[in-house]
C-alpha cells in the first residue's frame, strides 16, 4: 500500500483552508452591503418629502401676529368726573358736585351721556338755589334728550321753579352823563347777566350791583317774594379821568435834547483844546517875537470855551429835567387804554349764599345716570 507524501498533503490542507477563509470574507461582505441598503431605504421612506418648486418664504418661520394696540376711552376723564360728582352730591357738597358735573359735561361733546350731566347740573344748581341756572340746565336737557323717560317730570320740575322765581326789573340811571353801552349786573356777588336790566331770582333779601366800565359801581337792596315783579332804580355816576401821568413822547425829547447838547459841549471843547494847543506849540517853535498870544488867538479860544460851557449847562439842565419826567411819564401807556370791567374773576357756577327757603320740589329728581 503506498504510503502518503506529507508535503502534499499540506499543500492540500492549505488550499482547502484558504478556499473556506474566501468563502466566509464574501458571504460577510454580502451581508454588510444588505444590511447598509436596508438601513438607508428605511431612512429615505422616514424622510418627509420636500416639494422643489417651495419658494423661499414657506420656508422662513412664520411672523409672530402684532399685538393689538390697547383702545384708550376718550371719555375716561368724563367719567371719572362724573362719578366723583355723584358721590359728592350725596354727601351733601352740591357745590363741588356742580364743579364735577360740569367738567364732565365740557369733555362729553357729543357723546350721548352729555345730556344727562345737564341734567346733574340741574339737579346740583337747584340744591344750590341757583333756580335760574338749574331751568336752563333742564331746558338743555329735554334738548338733547325729547324721548328720555323722565321728561314729563323734568317739564313739570321747570314750571314749578319758574313759578317759585320772582322778576326784577332795573331802571338804570346815570348822573353827568349818558348811560353805558355795556354793564353787568351781580346779585350777591355773582354775576348773573350782561346788558341786560332784567333777571329772575329766588325769594329772599338781595344786594344788587351794576358795574360799567367809567362809571361808580351802582347799588341797590330789595326783597322780594315768589311770583311777584319788582322793579329797583339803581344810579350811576360817571368817574373822572383818572391821572396816568405824562406821554412819553416828553421824556424823549427831553433825553434827546440833553444828550445833543452834552455832544455840541464836547465838541467845542475839543475845538478850544486843540487852538490852545495849537497856540501853544507856535510860541514855542516860533521867533522870540512871537512869545506872546495875539489878542485874536485869545477871543477865539474864549469863544469856544464859552460856547463848551453854555452847552454842558444845558446839557445839564435837561438831564436833571429828564430824571423829572422819567418819574412823572406813565410808562403803562400802551396805546388806547381797553374798556374792559376790572372786576375780580368769577366761574359761572360760583355758588352765592342767599336768603331763601328750599324749595320742596324735584324729590323724585335724582343725581345719576348710565353711559
Amino acid at each position: 500500500m503506498p504510503r502518503n507524501n506529507p508535503l502534499t498533503t499540506s499543500n492540500s490542507s492549505l488550499i482547502q483552508w484558504q478556499s473556506c477563509a474566501k468563502a466566509t470574507f464574501w458571504l460577510a461582505s454580502a451581508c454588510w452591503i444588505a444590511s447598509g441598503t436596508s438601513a438607508w431605504a428605511q431612512t429615505t421612506s422616514a424622510a418627509p418629502a420636500v416639494n422643489p418648486e417651495a419658494s423661499a418664504t414657506e420656508v422662513e418661520a412664520k411672523p409672530e401676529p402684532e399685538t393689538p394696540a390697547k383702545t384708550v376711552d376718550p371719555y375716561l376723564e368724563a367719567k371719572e368726573h362724573f362719578s366723583t360728582g355723584v358721590k359728592l352730591y350725596d354727601a351733601g357738597n352740591f357745590d363741588a358736585a356742580l364743579t364735577e358735573f360740569t367738567q364732565a359735561y365740557k369733555q362729553m361733546a357729543g357723546h350721548p351721556g352729555q345730556a344727562i350731566m345737564l341734567r346733574n347740573m340741574g339737579k346740583a344748581q337747584e340744591a344750590l338755589f341757583f333756580y335760574d341756572d338749574a331751568i336752563h340746565s333742564y331746558r338743555g336737557y329735554l334738548k338733547l334728550a325729547p324721548d328720555a323717560k323722565d321728561a314729563e317730570q323734568v317739564t313739570n320740575n321747570i314750571e314749578l321753579l319758574e313759578r317759585f322765581l320772582g322778576q326784577i326789573k332795573i331802571s338804570l340811571k346815570v348822573r353827568g352823563g349818558e348811560l353805558p353801552t355795556q354793564w353787568e349786573v351781580w346779585v350777591s356777588g355773582r354775576k348773573l347777566v350782561e346788558n341786560s336790566l332784567e333777571l329772575r331770582l329766588t325769594p329772599g333779601t338781595h344786594e344788587i350791583e351794576v358795574k360799567a366800565p367809567g362809571y361808580s359801581t351802582g347799588k341797590a337792596q330789595l326783597s322780594i317774594t315768589s311770583g311777584k315783579q319788582e322793579e329797583i332804580s339803581v344810579e350811576l355816576e360817571v368817574l373822572a379821568d383818572e391821572y396816568r401821568g405824562l406821554p412819553q413822547p416828553y421824556f424823549w425829547t427831553a433825553a434827546g435834547v440833553a444828550t445833543a447838547t452834552a455832544i455840541t459841549g464836547g465838541v467845542f471843547g475839543a475845538l478850544a483844546q486843540r487852538e490852545s494847543k495849537s497856540v501853544k506849540n507856535r510860541i514855542e517853535q516860533g521867533p522870540p517875537e512871537s512869545l506872546s498870544v495875539s489878542e485874536a488867538d485869545q477871543n477865539k479860544i474864549d469863544n469856544l470855551s464859552l460856547a463848551a460851557d453854555i452847552c454842558f449847562a444845558t446839557a445839564g439842565v435837561f438831564a436833571v429835567g429828564t430824571v423829572v419826567l422819567g418819574i412823572l411819564t406813565d410808562w403803562d401807556a400802551t396805546g388806547e387804554q381797553s374798556d374792559t370791567l376790572e372786576v375780580e374773576s368769577q366761574t359761572a357756577w360760583q355758588r352765592v349764599e342767599i336768603d331763601a327757603a328750599p324749595l320742596p320740589s324735584g324729590a323724585w329728581l335724582t343725581v345719576g345716570g348710565t353711559f
